[in-house]
């Protein structure tokens, strides 16, 4: 009897696979399709919109430790006023999701955070965490910025989608 089913799943399978044969590629892509078209959002990093499938980047990522963060080769490191030191991307389920941009000293974080703040204004309040620590948003965007705990450590400037792919 088990035979009898294992084969009959296979013969199944088969037909399926002829039937789908058949269709013009136009219809194949439709009648299962195995990828949703995403909404991209209307703000992004660099011109990149968050919810952008990795494939849809045009830039060359590189994946690093993490699955889900990237490096992009051949990056441009002279970002808001400053120059970073780390930019690295993440991804949720393939599309982009955020950006973290690691700075060093305070002065530099200061003057990428005032271009950041103009780039990403604040829709609400600006909200100060900590003495370190301030965040905001926009309508599409989220913002983190952490101070550097002294002038030879790293600060930090989060940036990352609001959209209901992704929760807050």
């Amino acid at each position: 009897m088990l035979r009898i089913g294992k084969i009959s799943i296979l013969i199944f399978l088969l037909l399926l696979a002829a039937i789908n044969e058949s269709f013009p590629d136009k219809a194949r892509r439709t009648w299962l399709p195995l990828e949703k078209d995403i909404e991209v959002s209307h703000e992004g990093f660099r011109g990149v919109m968050w919810c952008t499938p990795l494939r849809d980047i045009p830039w060359k990522m590189q994946r690093t430790f993490t699955h889900t963060r990237m490096v992009r080769e051949s990056e441009d490191f002279n970002v808001f006023g400053a120059s970073a030191i780390y930019i690295t991307y993440t991804m949720r389920n393939t599309i982009l999701y955020g950006v973290r941009i690691d700075i060093t000293e305070k002065a530099n974080v200061d003057r990428a955070s005032v271009e950041v703040k103009r780039n990403y204004p604040p829709v609400g309040e600006i909200i100060q965490v900590n003495e370190r620590e301030t965040r905001w948003s926009t309508k599409y965007t989220r913002v983190w910025v952490r101070q550097p705990e002294d002038d030879k450590s790293l600060g930090q400037i989060f940036i990352w989608g609001r959209d209901r792919k992704f929760p807050d």
